[in-house]
């Protein structure tokens, strides 16, 4: 975790806490701002711009995607906005480098700043028209430039929700949410977005992007009632990685041959213009004259901002030179001469790229091979594989950690919290907690030798190609199985329930690791019912969010994985099923029968 923290720095973007302090605490809004309240109310109060003005208290995080960080504020009043900063993540930034030639538009440029804005204007109604209030997308209140960080920075609505609920123990029904979101709210707005000529907004919609169930929040009414929030409009990165690859060449390559370049975010103005002459019949009369001629001088002002957005209008060696001298990364001196010399920048900017890479290289190595780091993992190894109570308390502290996490991402309330905690203290679930930990200490051990000793003596003609792909794919498994066969021996010697569950599913990759949570599960031991399946839902999620480029917290991906959660207990409880009914077929058989 420390390299990639370091990575990311170097790639040019810090952490939370390197913005806080950077992030404006005093903004003062037009006179018609509207500031959310904590209670979610979908018609925010209209405040003058002194109303606004924020308090001086530290910006509390509230998370970040690949192109921004976004905090919330105090106002004057005691309600909250939310400020969003345009400093994205290093590989976004990279890939946008590689693609455009300079940073992502939203960090540099003003003009498409305001073409953001004013496509959310266009949007809003558009989007309650289409889908009868089932969505609502967040107002944009004010756009800043952030003198300090040299980013553009906007306030806008703050939302307090939670994203679609993940399944848990004590939410089984959880992924109608996930279903609700997908089925009933993104497809429909994607198939609207795309017939209206907004062909850059269906990528942060989701069409092929399970990326974007994170871009929406669902949000309670104070009836009780609930609604989605689409909270993240703007793109982080260009709409070239659909994770269906039919996507990426039935609609997003002729998008981007059509704009002339990888889709980002692009409205189709003219397409846009006949959509709303279409349906002016049935949408005017619905949403009112006054609101109908207010969404056609917002569509007016969306096609000027559009026109005038200046980094489409750039090549690719003026956008680069252009946004480095927007940050004040260059001079104006310098900035003439390299649009004199195209060449020169060219190699410049290649030359800079390849030194970020090597330097991020250079600190991920320093960090793998930090003998520190190895001491550390060799000294806690050992008193995992020497110490039951030390096995017991590493695995206590590593499902706290994840119940924890799940309740800071309202995943899990303070009650639910609460319970699986206290579970984690029932005699009868220690035995399996220590089994767990065992399972989980022999990670970093088994990781070492798969990925460090084994290719040493395949290079050394040592071993087999064969031998090598097996180890290095099965070297956990081998490991964990290997482990629950001495169980199984030691249950079966001493009159125990044989773990059968653990030792079949302990020889899967990954999902290998909750083998005897599952054990304990079908076992019914004690109370640990609920704590046992917590553990198979948290992996599974975990595996979700490490996914590269389609995973991530909130992702459709995460969700996914969530859910085969619920599969591997069927598969599992029916294995289970087999194993005993076979044993009470044996017993019948060797059984004598009585004599008459």
């Amino acid at each position: 975790m420390a390299a990639a923290g370091v990575g990311e720095r170097l790639l040019g973007v810090g952490g939370p806490s390197d913005v806080i302090s950077f992030v404006s605490t005093q903004s003062r809004l037009g006179d018609t701002a509207a500031v959310a309240d904590e209670a979610g109310s979908p018609a925010p109060p209209r405040l003058r711009a002194v109303d606004v003005e924020t308090q001086p208290d530290e910006p509390r995080f509230l998370g970040a995607g690949r192109g921004a960080q976004v905090f919330a504020l105090r106002a004057a009043n005691g309600a909250t906005i939310a400020k969003k900063v345009f400093v994205g993540s290093g590989l976004a930034r990279f890939v946008h480098q590689f693609i455009f030639g300079a940073d992502n538009p939203y960090v540099w440029d003003r003009t498409a700043i305001e073409e953001a804005r004013q496509r959310r204007r266009v949007l809003s109604p558009l989007v309650r028209w289409w889908l009868k209030g089932k969505l609502h997308i967040t107002e944009i209140y004010d756009t800043t430039w952030n003198d300090t960080l040299k980013v553009n920075e906007w306030t806008m609505e703050y939302v307090d929700g939670r994203f679609a609920r993940l399944r848990q123990p004590f939410a089984k029904e959880a992924n109608d949410e996930i279903d609700d979101l997908v089925n009933d709210v993104m497809r429909p707005l994607q198939r609207h977005l795309v017939e209206a000529g907004f062909d850059g907004a269906a990528w942060q919609a989701g069409l092929h992007n399970p990326v974007a169930t994170s871009n929406f929040l669902r949000r309670f009414r104070r009836d009780g009632s609930a609604e989605w929030v689409w909270i993240d409009v703007e793109s982080g990165v260009p709409a070239l990685f659909p994770a269906n690859p039919i996507g990426l060449f039935s609609y997003y390559i002729p998008r981007a041959i059509k704009f002339g370049r990888p889709l980002f975010d692009d409205v189709d103005c003219v397409k846009l213009r006949q959509y709303l002459a279409l349906h002016e019949p049935e949408m005017r009369p619905e949403i009112g004259d006054d609101a109908w001629h207010a969404l056609m001088c917002d569509v007016d002002a969306l096609e000027a901002a559009s026109a005038q957005s200046g980094w489409k209008k750039l090549g690719r060696t003026k956008r680069g030179i252009g946004a480095r001298l927007t940050r004040g990364e260059i001079n104006a001196d310098q900035a003439e001469f390299y649009k004199r010399y195209p060449l020169l920048w060219m190699m410049r900017e290649f030359g800079g790229a390849v030194s970020t890479v090597l330097r991020a290289l250079a600190a991920l190595l320093s960090a793998w091979f930090d003998p520190k780091l190895w001491l550390l993992i060799c000294r806690e190894t050992i008193k995992l594989l020497w110490s039951d109570s030390y096995r017991t308390a590493f695995a206590k502290r590593y499902v706290t950690s994840g119940i924890d996490r799940w309740r800071d991402r309202k995943q899990l309330t303070a009650g639910e919290r609460d319970s699986l905690v206290s579970d984690l203290g029932n005699e009868g679930s220690a035995a399996y907690l220590t089994d767990f930990g065992m399972h989980l200490a022999t990670k970093p051990l088994v990781k070492l030798v798969t990925w460090g000793g084994v290719p040493v003596l395949y290079a050394f003609g040592l071993m087999s190609a064969l031998t090598l792909a097996i180890l290095v794919i099965g070297g956990g498994a081998i490991v964990r199985t290997g482990y629950t066969l001495i169980r199984v021996v030691d249950a079966y010697r001493n009159g125990y329930q044989r773990p059968w569950v653990a030792l079949w599913v302990g020889t899967l990759p990954v999902i290998g690791n909750v083998a005897f949570p599952l054990q304990l599960l079908f076992d019914g031991v004690g109370n640990g019912r609920n704590l046992s399946q917590f553990i198979v839902y948290d992996t599974a999620t975990r595996v979700g969010r490490s996914l590269p480029i389609w995973g991530g917290a909130d992702t459709l991906t995460e969700h996914r994985a969530n859910r085969a959660a619920d599969w591997l207990f069927s598969l599992s409880k029916r294995f289970n099923r087999r194993v005993t009914q076979r044993r009470e077929n044996l017993s019948s058989i060797t059984t004598p029968r009585r004599a008459k």
